[in-house]
């Protein structure tokens, strides 16, 4: 039975999505829904727009028209930093703020308007042995290979306990090792109430092995 079937209410929503960069049209006509215990990976060539669409859905780009709805409710009545709190991007290479890793992750624990969702540290700490990046706490985040930061990237969205994540490619930079640990991580975390994600992949493989439904972007527009 899928987790359409038992949950009436999605928990994220578009409707018509389309977006356009520079005037040209990149998404054409969007519309999907995810639910509670969905693990919807996106499939596409390069260049078909799925990292425009995940950072169109968390407001980083701006929609030609269209709509977004978390929790049924419109995303434009909800406050930004509440709504980013609950639906979160997590680039393939994500930002690094000035400072340690450990200063990365606090940045986010220590803003008024995040805090009150943040996980205990001791979670954190947890994460971060688990994915082996723990002793990079006290290193210079600009230092970090492309692995570690998005490890680190993983973690400090992590740590805000979301209902949705927008994974773009997480695993890009990792072995095959480093990458089960994150599936397995992530996987964990999906299997906690209301939650769900949506993930882009280039790896067949993992779309069978990680996903519960698959959404193919094709000629700017969704299919499946």
């Amino acid at each position: 039975m899928s987790a359409a079937s038992t949950v009436s209410i999605p928990l994220l929503s578009t409707r018509g999505l389309c977006v356009r960069l520079k005037g040209a049209e990149i998404i054409s006509e969007a519309t999907w829904e995810l639910f509670a215990g969905d693990r919807l990976m996106i499939r596409g060539a390069s260049g078909s727009g799925k990292s425009v669409m995940l950072r169109s859905i968390t407001g980083l780009l701006p929609r030609a028209q269209g709509e977004i709805h978390f929790r049924n409710r419109d995303i434009r009545l909800i406050p930004a930093t509440d709504y980013r709190a609950r639906v979160v991007y997590v680039a393939q290479t994500p930002a690094r703020f000035p400072g340690t890793v450990r200063d990365n992750l606090e940045i986010v624990r220590s803003l008024e308007a995040t805090k009150k969702w943040c996980v205990p540290w001791e979670q954190v700490e947890h994460w971060m042995h688990t994915l082996h990046v723990a002793h990079l706490l006290d290193e210079p985040a600009d230092q970090l290979s492309g692995g570690e930061a998005q490890r680190m990237g993983l973690v400090r969205a992590l740590q805000l306990d979301p209902t949705v994540l927008l994974l773009d490619e997480p695993t890009s930079a990792l072995d095959p090792a480093l990458a089960h640990q994150v599936e397995t991580v992530l996987l964990q975390w999906s299997t906690q109430s209301e939650r769900a994600w949506v993930w882009i992949t280039h790896n067949p493989a993992a779309m069978e092995r990680l996903g519960t439904r698959v959404l193919q972007l094709e000629n700017k527009r969704c299919i499946g």
